[in-house]
Parts: structure tokens; sequence; C-alpha cells
């Protein structure tokens, strides 16, 4: 979704950032592992396939997608801003998060009412099990109703 193609967020113990073409390495190397895959219902997909994904995803108005990184450790970059390349670098990557929106069964089509799934994936397994994944959930769905994403305050 374009509506975060220019937003970061940032918490103590997180930093969410668009998902962009310089991360699909890191996360085709992560979604190599069956795993991985199968946790998360995912296909195997090719490099390129992999960048066409991040491009559709970027793309679709149904998706909302933020690659979860570790926060930058200089107080210096957080008051000017996240540092593309630097700040979420692949060393910094931890996993990501997404919404998706699916129209609901329950009401027809012209009524515009949409179901919506959240999901978090902490590919690292050195960073399961430290409450990661309830922060970037607690973060992710700040922005979607108070930070100027999907909800009322956007």
């Amino acid at each position: 979704m374009k509506l975060n193609a220019k937003t970061a967020l940032l918490s103590p113990k997180i930093l969410l950032v668009p998902y962009e073409p310089h991360h699909v390495p890191t996360y085709h190397s992560w979604m190599e592992d069956e795993d991985l895959r199968t946790a998360t219902a995912s296909d195997r997909l090719t490099l390129l396939e992999e960048h066409a994904m991040q491009k559709s995803w970027r793309e679709d108005g149904d998706k909302l997608t933020f690659i979860a990184c570790l926060p930058p450790s200089s107080s210096s970059s957080i008051a000017k801003a996240v540092r593309a390349g630097k700040d979420d670098a692949s060393e910094c990557m931890l996993g990501d998060v997404n919404l998706f929106l699916y129209p609901s069964p329950e009401h027809n089509e012209a009524e515009g009412k949409v179901v919506a799934e959240v999901e978090v994936m902490i590919a690292r397994r050195e960073f399961h099990g430290m409450g990661l994944g309830r922060e970037i959930v607690r973060l992710f769905l700040w922005y979607l109703f108070w930070g100027g994403g999907v909800g009322p305050g956007g």
C-alpha cells in the first residue's frame, strides 16, 4: 500500500519501515527456510518473484506491510530521521508485519465492509520469545488507528 511509502515507526524496542527493494534479498533468504514458509503459509519464490511480490505489495490497496527492524542505537538518527539502507540494513531486520483487507463475507460488496487480518513474523529465531512480536503489533495498531494509517485517525 502506498499509504506507508514514506512512513517509519519507532519505539524503544522496534523500528518499522516500508518494505523496499533493498530488503528483498534478506527477506528471500528467510523464506528459503521450509519451517518459516510452513508457519507463514508461504510459497517458495525465486528472488525475481520475491522482487515482483515486493512491488505488488507496495501497489496493492488491500495490503499494508512494514519490515520490522532493531531500533537504531544512535539517538542522533532518531532525532533527525531513519536512514534508509542504514537503520534498516539486513543485519537490523527481524521480520515483518502485514495487514490484509478482505470483503466481509457477512455483507454485500456495495456496503464496503471489510475484514482485516494482521500477521506478524519474527524470522530471526534468536529474537523469538523476547516480546518483540507484541511490540510490533502494538506499534502497528497504533499507526493504523491513531497515527495516520487507515483507521479513524487516518
